[in-house]
Order: structure tokens, then C-alpha cells, then sequence
């Protein structure tokens, strides 16, 4: 006998199995949601129920480290120090498109939060941002932790620490991207 909703095979014994339906992906800890994956990492469990996870760099804050990569964008005398020859600077012009109006230009660093995470990445000459530096949040502005990016295993590395530019951190921001111009010139 079949049961409703399912194909049935039917063998030469006459013996009907039915077929293997894909099911849906939940969270084991929320056994009653169909929540995505992606949408349930914004999420944390407080007593039995599901609340927003609150923000852990203030606005204050970022609005402080967003006026520090400005004033380091205008003062940086390194900005374009190593500029591509003709034809890198022609190819990525084609293959990156009209420049956007109000972009960044090269060499620029922009910041991106997440979490407990401030993350900078520098504008390269095509218009797209490149992964320089994580600063983690301690609670204080001068004590950023620093982990630098490596493009080599496309993860920030909290312990690598054998790369030019270490010398320049020093728990701020602005030494945080000294160090990023000097492991990564611009």
C-alpha cells in the first residue's frame, strides 16, 4: 500500500517502498523553525527564546574609527607610492568599469563592522576593496587585537607576526593600517 504523497516502487514481490523525499533543513536547536542557516547565525538563544544579537562596538565608537580612516586616507603619504605600470592601470580600467561617482580611489582604506570585528581593506586600482587587517574590540580605542590577513589561506591569522610592517602595531587604528600599507603596498 502507498502512502499519500510518496511514489511508490513496486518490486516484483509486490512489496512497495516509498521513495526518499528530500527533507527540509532545520536547526536541531530549534526544533519547531525552518530558519536558514545564514538567518539563524544573526540569532542567539536567551532563555528558551530567539532574540537579535545586540551590537558590540558602539556607534560612538564607530563613528570615532570611521573619522580616524578618513583623516589617515588624507594624510597618507604612501597612497600611491607603487603605481602600476600602463597596462595593469588599462586592464583593470576595462575590466572594472566606469569608476562609480563618490567611489573611494586607489589606495584608500575603508572600514566594514561586524560584530566585535572592525575590518580594513584598502581600494586597489581596479576599484575593488582587498582584505589588509581584523581589529577585535577590548573596550578600549588604543588596545585594538590585530590579526593580519593571509592571502595565501584567505583567513586573518591572530598569530602570524613575521611580516613587514609588525613593528607598526601598536594596538590603534591608524597603526593597525601603517602595518597593512607595509605588509601590502599600495
Amino acid at each position: 500500500m502507498a502512502l499519500p504523497g510518496f511514489d511508490s516502487l513496486a518490486p516484483a514481490g509486490g512489496v512497495s517502498r516509498p521513495l526518499a523525499l528530500p527533507t527540509p533543513q532545520f536547526c536541531y536547536n530549534y526544533p519547531n523553525s525552518l530558519v536558514k542557516p545564514r538567518r539563524l547565525a544573526q540569532y542567539s538563544r536567551k532563555r528558551g527564546r530567539l532574540m537579535a544579537k545586540r551590537k558590540i562596538i558602539s556607534d560612538e565608537i564607530r563613528a570615532e574609527v570611521l573619522t580616524r580612516v578618513d583623516a589617515f586616507n588624507r594624510d597618507n603619504p604612501h597612497k600611491n607610492r607603487n603605481k602600476p605600470p600602463l597596462l595593469i592601470r588599462i586592464a583593470a580600467r576595462l575590466l572594472g568599469g566606469p569608476p562609480t561617482p563618490g567611489a573611494p580611489p586607489p589606495g584608500n582604506y575603508v572600514a566594514r563592522f561586524r560584530g566585535a570585528f572592525l575590518y580594513l581593506e584598502r581600494i586597489g586600482f581596479a576599484g575593488r576593496p582587498s582584505e589588509i587587517c581584523r581589529l577585535k574590540w577590548t573596550g578600549d580605542m588604543e588596545k585594538w587585537e590585530f590579526a593580519i590577513y593571509r592571502h595565501s589561506r584567505n583567513i586573518y591569522d591572530p598569530d602570524e607576526w613575521f611580516f613587514p610592517g609588525a613593528g607598526e602595531v601598536d594596538g590603534t587604528v591608524e597603526g593597525a593600517m601603517r602595518a597593512g600599507l607595509e605588509a601590502y603596498p599600495a
